[in-house]
């Protein structure tokens, strides 16, 4: 996902629109592993050759893109659409998406569960509809696979994919919104000073520091013990972040304990009435009563 907040243009993935959400997901989530998507891309290759198999013409795996524009930004998209059937009178976008979810099961249980797959397939649907092709009706289907019994549930095109999209789009324009009024904000604010006065042997490493890293990615910053170094660093990406060069500072200490003297140096550097946030990121083992368990965001006990 790239955006370009002076012109209001974002490019992203059609999995990228689709995923997108403001919050906190669920912990217990897990990441797919790779015998899961290999597993997956089983069973579209089975598809596909069921639907050569019964007669069906048309094209697989094919990649599109295209312009979206809403509210004063456009969203370049881009994708792979598994299945462009040609029926008699229309033409047919497939989805198919394994699941070990228990099928057939109702409409709402499917899009409360995979919100995500009907977001994608509206965005198919939006961009060629747009776009008019060869004039010919252009509608959709999501095709559910049951990994475990090989049950499938087809899915039919209905007004229900093009507004869960149109809502999606919105969501994300309104959150790039929000953030480029918080960039033109923070980019009105003045630079920060580490230090009211410099100490000897400090003059001049805020100019070094700031060239330097014009030039490299990486840089190295070695300083005797009591030079400041933690305070030279945090003013430079401070004054960083607010010149617009990056969009958050992320901060790392070799132990617990040097979190506490930098987030003391923080408060002091921006003071009490700061217009930048800092949020201090801890071991679960320091923060949790029992840190086997696992934490659930709707569990109301912890």
């Amino acid at each position: 996902m790239k955006v370009d907040y002076p012109n209001r243009t974002i490019r992203l993935s059609a999995s990228e629109l689709a995923d997108f959400r403001t919050g906190p997901r669920q912990l217990n989530r897990r990441r797919r592993g790779a015998w899961r998507a290999q597993l997956g891309v089983k069973w579209h290759r089975e598809q596909e050759r069921a639907s050569r198999e019964s007669g069906e013409s048309g094209q697989y795996e094919v990649r599109i893109e295209g312009n979206w524009i809403h509210r004063g930004w456009v969203f370049h998209i881009q994708g792979r659409i598994d299945q462009w059937i040609e029926k008699a009178g229309y033409q047919l976008i497939r989805e198919i998406k394994t699941t070990g979810f228990p099928l057939p099961a109702d409409r709402e249980d499917l899009m409360e569960n995979f919100h995500p797959y009907f977001v994608q397939l509206g965005a198919y649907l939006a961009i060629l509809r747009e776009r008019g092709s060869d004039g010919s009706p252009i509608k959709g289907e999501l095709l559910f696979i049951n990994i475990d019994d090989d049950i499938r549930q087809y899915v039919e095109d209905d007004s229900a994919y093009l507004e869960i999209f149109q809502a999606q789009v919105d969501a994300i324009r309104n959150f790039l919104e929000d953030q480029r009024n918080r960039r033109e904000h923070v980019h009105r604010l003045p630079q920060v000073k580490a230090f009211r006065q410099l100490r000897a042997g400090q003059e001049g490493v805020q100019e070094a520091l700031a060239e330097a890293s014009k030039k490299n990615s990486v840089l190295c910053f070695q300083a005797p013990p009591g030079f400041g170094k933690t305070g030279a660093v945090l003013e430079l990406s401070l004054n960083q972040l607010i010149l617009g060069r990056c969009n958050r500072v992320i901060y790392l200490t070799s132990k617990t304990s040097g979190q506490i003297q930098v987030m003391k140096q923080l408060k002091g550097i921006l003071g009490e009435t700061t217009e930048l946030a800092a949020l201090q990121v801890r071991y679960k083992e320091e923060l949790c009563r029992f840190p086997r368990w696992r934490c659930q965001l709707n569990d109301r006990r912890l």
